[in-house]
């Protein structure tokens, strides 16, 4: 699966941070409010107890795909 924006990226910097618990980029949300750096850190936590994998790439010219497999018995109750 594939999610992808047209954001301003994320820098190569931060991209393996993101989905540790608690981080956060420091940036205000368009909202004013500023996340507690748990919802990228729960998405791993939950793809990884499946056997997949969560990642995050570019989407040039700008914005940032976030990816993530899980393995076909996981998701289709084959064993």
């Amino acid at each position: 699966i594939e999610i992808a924006d047209m954001g301003p990226g994320i820098p190569d910097s931060n991209k393996e941070k993101i989905f540790d618990m608690f981080y956060t980029s420091g940036k205000k949300h368009s909202d004013d409010a500023r996340g507690i750096g748990l919802g990228l850190y729960l998405c791993r936590s939950i793809i990884d107890a499946h056997g997949g994998l969560i990642y995050v790439k570019d989407n040039l010219p700008h914005g940032s795909i976030f990816c993530f497999t899980l393995l076909a018995w996981e998701v289709l109750d084959i064993e």
